[in-house]
């Protein structure tokens, strides 16, 4: 018993030691130095999803990272880059190869979801502001349509404000404010949701708000009986809100969709009303 012991605290203590020696390294210097291959592809389905292939030329076993903010530029130029968000960790032995399935972002609004199979080749990576974003994204896990939206503000320098989900305003609201400050810009007064698709060879971008987000606040001496709506520039009502409804004494916040998909372009007013009287108002602008 013994014997068998000191065996398995010898193959233990081997182990731990061969763990310990491994090579760590992110993918860029592993590339950068030669000491991967890789092939890169679209799989033509999922949020824009990636296959990478990384090969092993040395030999010896590695540990590799995959650096935040990685941009692939495609084949076919008419298709959108492909951005890696990161994160991901893997193992590589001997002269192996692994084949990884990894969430991406389109990094060209206008140009063309990717088909599957689609051969890509690594290009460059983002600035450090683009790392701090895909960062945060990677964290949070945002690998979807608000993770796309902050993509786009730092590659195609969309607008702030189509950077929002009302179902998560805590994370968006961190997002924005670390958008904000790697971009120089100021926080959004108001938000637009837009179409965005990963249907291949379609545009992954539609330039078309469908809804907006308005937080209205407002404070008042007495309960009172008001309308809040909103307006198109002849005056006439074309949305309701809280119509002939009763409001407490002090501050009150309302938060207001703006349905905006079937409504022309131009200056809409969020207003609430007593009577004829314009108590507040705050103007957005439809795309």
């Amino acid at each position: 018993m013994r014997k068998a012991f000191i065996f398995l605290l010898f193959n233990c203590c081997v182990a731990m030691h061969v763990s310990a020696k491994i090579d760590r390294f992110n993918l860029k210097t592993a590339m950068d130095n030669g000491l991967v291959k890789i092939k890169a592809a679209a799989m033509g389905k999922g949020y824009h999803m990636m296959r990478l292939q990384v090969q092993n030329t040395t030999g010896k076993a590695m540990q590799v990272t995959i650096d935040p903010g990685l941009i692939f530029k495609p084949a076919d130029t008419s298709y959108q880059d492909l951005v890696i968000p990161g994160g991901d960790v893997f193992v590589l032995t001997g002269k192996n190869e692994q084949t990884l399935e990894l969430n991406s972002f389109c990094g060209k609004s206008y140009a063309s979801s990717p088909r599957e199979a689609l051969q890509y080749e690594f290009n460059r990576q983002g600035d450090s502001g683009f790392v701090k974003v895909l960062t945060f994204i990677q964290k949070h896990r945002l690998y979807d349509d608000l993770g796309q939206s902050a993509v786009w503000a730092m590659t195609n320098n969309h607008s702030l404000d189509g950077v929002f989900d009302p179902e998560r305003a805590a994370v968006s609201q961190q997002l924005l404010a670390l958008l904000a400050e790697v971009k120089h810009v100021p926080l959004p007064d108001y938000y637009k949701k837009y179409a965005i698709t990963n249907i291949p060879g379609q545009p992954a971008f539609v330039p078309k708000v469908l809804k907006m987000y308005a937080q209205f606040e407002w404070r008042q001496e007495t309960p009172k009986v008001m309308t809040l709506a909103i307006y198109n520039q002849a005056g006439e009502m074309i949305q309701p809100v809280a119509e002939n409804q009763e409001f407490a004494k002090g501050g009150n916040r309302v938060t207001v969709e703006f349905e905006a998909e079937n409504v022309k372009a131009g200056k809409y007013y969020i207003r609430l009303v007593d009577g004829q009287a314009v108590v507040k108002e705050q103007v957005v602008v439809v795309d």
